[in-house]
């Protein structure tokens, strides 16, 4: 619980610096000068704190031991481990400019209480902690805090030991890892995952106080070669402390928890570190970096006889990673010793930077930066004499902003000497940034976002999600990359990339909103026959300026036509023929621009009727015998687009056939065999379609009477006085039929018989009586029918002889 905590930061410097003087700090004077040039810190919170109330309130909490968050609101978040209405420490949110909030008191049970854990901020837009106890089963929680709401949520309620003191991490698929220093199945401490997509927690891995060591305090990480690494505080082979405890141990597993591994036993030699307390953090070289609390280098001149501690690295190296000691911190030196919480901070410099709560010039601590290779640079000495700072024993690791910022907590200092929030203007290379292509811009317009991360080489810094306040920039994102958007409203809008569940890179860009305008339909036909083209003026008015743009007609959610707006008038022309004949109600609008708003008019009633069609109309040929085929040909035309539907052919007022028209055009052939010769009336009726009325044209068919062939058998020579028989018949060549009616027999062309023809024949008995002897010519005449048309047969040579 949080007496380990305390453990963890000698007692007589807390006691010694719980009255810190807001002039100066006596201690170790000489050590600077009045020409104090380390970069500027600003006290952006005090905490008041019970004290300052008389003992009985502390509504802001008492002194930060944790680290900040950057959330994706652009907002710090933070939490205290005392303090509030009941005294069990709050959660806090922090604006860049200072303004403090108070989002939630801790009560112990049902919330848990003492959070000595940062808050993250996971792939679901909430911030998620732990508390180190209370909770239903007074064994510490998980919680979560809903940014859009503000709604605070227990979500999990451990059960053996909780003990929890370091971030969760993200796996940007739903699950969020940790450890405690007492939960598990053997109370000793354990890595577990809460799955904040199903609300459902697993155990992944328990210590034994084997080799694995127990109470794994600094939390974990999972690496770029995907395994997960961290310390036990205690456990291990030696145990420089005496306390029976160990020195504590490195190890790795794989997500899953198995294949636990070994890397090092603390305190394996005199100066060797140990007791380690703080997390990972990968370096640009993809070793591990971390602190130990103790070890190392001696610093009993601060009443502690466990050394200052130490900065390591653990190289992964595949199945063989190695520890190496990168730096032990010296007292002496006048360097920060001893750090706590969180894990070294990997600044967009490349530089590592640890927060020693003891050492420095005045004991109260010093911000120090490391390279890779162990190269101490001093970077902030806290309450020195002569400097503005009254901050004092800062706990945590400190929050690299998009500014280049380090951003803090201490337990004591500040106004009211009850710890606060600072921030040192380092000035260094960000860590992440974001940044929009404009500042300004109009609805409408796109913004393009550029964004990189510096310092995420370990799977769990590269997990990053975008956000913003109107939803265009959502979803997880690579650590470098760009982006078109187009804002979806007007206002301010906050663009943000959060990565590793703690450092958020934001941009803010003014969506100017537009200026209405009013759109009015100023003059339109009512009526319009199918193919005209109609003409409707608009009028698109504005308060400010002159608008631009165009403006449509539309009508049923379609766009009939579009012109330009000139001088805040449109005048739109439109064809019928791309409609349909029907009624309309029809809206002029205005598309707007970026700078002018959209609008649309109140509707206008048109009605387009249907078109009267021509009908074209020919028969082929004009005059038919022997029974051949008429050509109708019809074409339907109106002006505009082209009929369809049927045409109706009629003779004599009698349907004959009908036809579809086909791009406007009908062709039929019809048989007149069965019409009687005479003259008559053919009309083609085309019936009309959804945009033109019925229409008609007509024309005449003169059926000619049949042909016919007349054949005349008689005898080319007969004796005067004798009868001479001729057998006539009569045909018709071309088509089926028999003729009837009256033959006659023709000598030298005069009629000397006639009959009736029986099927088409007749034979005719010439009495030749009186007939003088000689050469005759002898011819058959058909006379004809209704039907039929009159023949004369070729003429016959009949000799009349007297013997």
């Amino acid at each position: 619980m949080i007496r380990r905590l305390i453990q963890a930061t000698t007692a007589a410097t807390i006691m010694a610096a719980s009255a810190l003087p807001a002039a100066a700090l006596q201690s170790k004077p000489e050590a600077f000068s009045s020409a104090y040039t380390q970069p500027a810190i600003v006290d952006v919170f005090s905490f008041e704190g019970a004290y300052h109330c008389g003992g009985s309130c502390a509504p802001d909490g008492e002194g930060s031991s944790n680290s900040l968050m950057l959330a994706s609101d652009g907002n710090f978040y933070g939490a205290t481990v005392s303090g509030g209405t009941l005294m069990n420490g709050v959660l806090f949110k922090l604006t860049p400019d200072g303004t403090y909030t108070d989002i939630h008191n801790f009560g112990f049970t049902p919330d848990g209480a003492t959070v000595v854990t940062s808050l993250m901020e996971a792939f679901d837009g909430n911030l998620y902690g732990v508390t180190d106890s209370g909770g239903a089963n007074y064994r510490g929680t998980i919680f979560q805090y809903n940014l859009s709401t503000g709604v605070f949520t227990t979500v999990y309620n451990f059960v053996v030991g909780g003990g929890s003191y370091s971030q969760l991490i993200d796996d940007g698929k739903g699950h969020l890892y940790g450890s405690t220093s007492d939960d598990g199945l053997y109370g000793l401490g354990n890595i577990f995952s809460w799955n904040y997509k199903t609300n459902s927690y697993t155990d992944i891995y328990d210590f034994t106080n084997g080799v694995d060591g127990k109470l794994p305090w600094g939390g974990i990480l999972v690496a770029s070669d995907g395994r997960i690494y961290g310390t036990s505080r205690f456990g291990g082979p030696t145990d420089h402390t005496g306390t029976g405890f160990g020195d504590g141990v490195a190890w790795s597993m794989d997500v899953q928890g198995t294949d636990f591994k070994v890397i090092h036993n603390f305190g394996a030699s005199a100066t060797d570190g140990y007791s380690p307390v703080q997390g990972f953090v990968e370096g640009p070289d993809h070793a591990l970096y971390s602190t130990t609390l103790y070890g190392g280098k001696d610093c009993s001149a601060n009443n502690n006889s466990n050394g200052c501690g130490t900065l390591y690295k653990v190289t992964p190296n595949g199945a063989d990673p190695t520890y190496t000691q990168v730096y032990a911190f010296s007292l002496s030196a006048g360097q920060g010793v001893n750090p706590q919480h969180g894990s070294p901070t990997l600044g967009g410099d490349g530089k590592l930077y640890v927060v020693g709560p003891q050492g420095g010039p005045t004991d109260y601590g010093q911000l120090m930066a490391f390279t890779t290779a162990g190269v101490y640079t001093d970077v902030h000495d806290f309450a020195v004499v002569g400097a503005s700072d009254t901050s004092g024993i800062p706990s945590a690791a400190v929050l690299e902003d998009q500014l280049g910022n380090l951003w803090g907590g201490t337990i004591i200092g500040g106004e009211h000497q009850n710890g606060d929030i600072f921030k040192i203007e380092a000035g260094i290379a960000p860590a992440i940034t974001l940044t929009a292509s404009t500042t300004t811009s109009d609805v409408d317009q796109t913004v393009k976002l550029t964004w990189g991360v510096t310092n995420a080489f370990s799977d769990s810094a590269k997990i990053c999600f975008a956000s913003s306040s109107d939803g265009s920039f959502v979803g997880p994102k690579s650590i470098t990359g760009n982006i078109t958007v187009e804002p979806a409203k007007s206002g301010t809008i906050l663009y943000a990339l959060t990565c590793g569940g703690s450092q958020t890179a934001t941009a803010t860009v003014d969506v100017l909103p537009k200026i209405v305008t009013t759109t009015t339909i100023t003059s339109a036909p009512t009526s319009l026959v199918y193919g005209q083209t109609g003409a409707i003026d608009v009028s698109v008015a504005t308060p400010s300026g002159e608008v631009s743009g165009n403006v449509d007609l539309v009508s049923g959610g379609k766009t009939i036509a579009t012109a330009e707006v000139t001088n805040g008038v449109a005048h739109i022309s439109f064809a019928t023929a791309k409609l349909t004949a029907a009624n309309y109600s029809v809206q002029a609008s205005y598309e707007g621009n970026q700078k002018y708003a959209a609008s649309i008019s109140k509707a206008a009633k048109i009605a387009v009727t249907k078109a009267t069609p021509v009908v074209k109309f020919t028969l082929t040929p004009a005059k038919l015998a022997d029974g051949e085929p008429a050509t109708l040909m019809v074409s339907v035309t109106n002006g505009a687009g082209t009929p369809s539907g049927s045409v109706v052919f009629s003779i004599a007022n009698q349907t004959i056939t009908s036809a579809v028209l086909s791009s406007g055009s009908a062709l039929v052939s019809i048989d007149t065999s069965k019409y009687a010769a005479g003259t008559y009336a053919v009309t083609a009726k085309y019936e009309g379609d959804v945009n033109d009325t019925t229409a008609s044209a007509a024309q005449t068919m003169t059926i000619a009477k049949d042909s016919t062939i007349a054949t005349l058998g008689i005898a080319s020579s007969v004796v005067v006085g004798n009868q001479l028989v001729a057998n006539i018949a009569v045909t018709k060549p071309n088509i089926p039929g028999t003729p009837t009616g009256t033959v006659q027999l023709l000598r030298n062309g005069q009629v000397v018989a006639s009959a009736t023809l029986s099927g088409g024949k007749a034979v005719i008995k010439s009495s030749t009586v009186g007939v003088s002897a000689g050469t005759y010519s002898y011819s058959a005449a058909y006379l004809g029918d209704t039907q039929n048309a009159a023949s004369s047969s070729p003429r016959e040579t009949v000799t009349v002889t007297t013997k």
